[in-house]
């Protein structure tokens, strides 16, 4: 055997034939350190986008909270106002009462603006009203603080509501026709919203917005009529027995001529029974408008829209009506009769200490006697009334008016007075609303 012919073999065999590897040649490592690389960079812009989306979220979340907390404040005083306009008694959680010796909204709210007792001790808690957004109608309470607004079970365990807190202050200058309306809104806390103590903590609460308003009322009378009746235009009574009292001044005023052969007018004693009327051709001059805002300060189109007053259907007999006006729970003191006043039963409106305003858009028919507290406006000239009828403060006839029956008309100056100066309906001072 040749052994020349085998030693190719064998060096292919033993690999004699392949190309030597060269110094530094990449056998994948460069690739996992690019794609390591890539993927700390994914990783990096994912997590910076997370976050930014987590703080967007939270950002989100904060601006729903405040104007759900700004919402609830606004809610406050819309309710209050509504509530100090309703003159009927409620109970401890704002709720109509029919006790009479339960105060007022305003009686229960009001406080003098100084709320710090003398010697330096700790600010006295203001009284207030709160209300949470956990059911329909919302669970209140009226007046000091310390008790719980109920809430359903669903609410305390998972749900957080928003709830307000108002406050009333008188004016700091005394003056009673002002005041100033504070409304605390909150979402995310516990009830109360607000408290006036120097160590309470707010920790707990994740949006409150406050709001502030001053109000001021505007007299339910304008001015007080001069005369116990007042007629703008002729008064035509015939042979029908009324009687006119004022013994301040004078009992009888008209605009137009006067027919009337049983009238009894009385004036100051120990005056002549002529000057207890006077007859002004210049009042049956003045538009109706002109003389209904000039005593009422309202035009006649608006004045049963204002929120104290309360329309009463009354085109029949109304005294169902009218006594459910009259209920502790309500007592409304300005009163538009849609139809006119009918009255088929003995009935008393109104009291020396919370005299009414009646504005007739009708006739008055009164079938049985009737007492008022205050001042009856008749748009309608016809007047009917029966034996035992009297109006303690006065009587306007927006024209002329035209009676029968018995009526009786005592001016009664301290009633009047009442109307100018304790009662009427609060509104909004313009310019006046803060949110700081």
């Amino acid at each position: 055997m040749n052994l020349a012919s085998l030693k190719p073999r064998a060096a292919l065999r033993s690999g004699a034939g392949r190309q030597p590897r060269r110094p530094g040649h990449s056998t994948g490592g460069a690739t996992l350190l690019v794609v390591g690389g890539l993927a700390l960079v994914l990783m990096s812009l994912a997590a910076f986008s997370q976050r930014h989306l987590l703080s967007g979220l939270q950002l989100s979340d904060t601006h729903t909270r405040t104007a759900k907390a700004f919402e609830a404040a606004q809610a406050g005083i819309d309710w209050a106002l509504v509530r100090l306009n309703h003159r009927g008694a409620v109970d401890a959680h704002c709720r109509p009462s029919s006790s009479p010796e339960a105060p007022s909204f305003a009686d229960r709210l009001l406080q003098p603006r100084s709320t710090s007792p003398v010697g330096g001790a700790p600010p006295l808690p203001r009284a207030g009203a709160r209300c949470v957004a956990s059911a329909e109608p919302w669970p209140c309470e009226c007046g000091p603080p310390g008790r719980t607004v109920d809430t359903p079970p669903a609410t305390r365990q998972g749900a957080e509501p928003a709830h307000f807190n108002v406050q009333l202050l008188s004016s700091a200058h005394g003056n009673p026709d002002r005041l100033q309306l504070v409304s605390y809104g909150c979402q995310g806390s516990t009830p109360p919203c607000h408290d006036d103590n120097a160590a309470s903590s707010n920790s707990n609460r994740e949006a409150v917005s406050r709001l502030q308003v001053t109000l001021a009322r505007m007299p339910a009378l304008a001015q007080a009529p001069v005369a116990a009746l007042t007629v703008r235009g002729a008064l035509t009574l015939g042979g029908s027995p009324w009687r006119i009292d004022n013994e301040q001044g004078l009992a009888v005023h008209t605009g137009g001529a006067v027919s009337a052969t049983a009238l009894t007018a009385r004036g100051a004693p120990g005056s002549p029974a002529s000057s207890a009327q006077w007859h002004d051709a210049s009042l049956g001059q003045q538009p109706a408008d002109v003389a209904f805002a000039s005593m009422l300060r309202v035009p006649r189109a608006t004045w049963p829209q204002l929120p104290s007053v309360r329309r009463v259907a009354c085109r029949s007999a109304c005294d169902s009506a009218l006594r459910e006006a009259m209920a502790p729970d309500a007592v409304a003191t300005l009163l538009w009769l849609d139809g006119g006043l009918h009255v088929d039963r003995p009935l008393t409106l109104g009291t020396p200490a919370r005299p009414v305003v009646l504005v007739s858009d009708g006739p008055v028919v009164l079938r049985a006697s009737l007492v008022v507290h205050g001042m009856v406006y008749a748009l309608s000239p016809d007047w009917s009334a029966v034996a035992g009828s009297v109006v303690h403060g006065a009587v306007v006839a927006e024209g002329s008016l035209r009676g029968q029956g018995v009526q009786q008309v005592r001016y009664d100056s301290a009633v009047l007075s009442r109307l100018q100066t304790e009662d009427g309906t609060w509104l909004r001072v313009a310019g006046s609303w803060k949110d700081f």
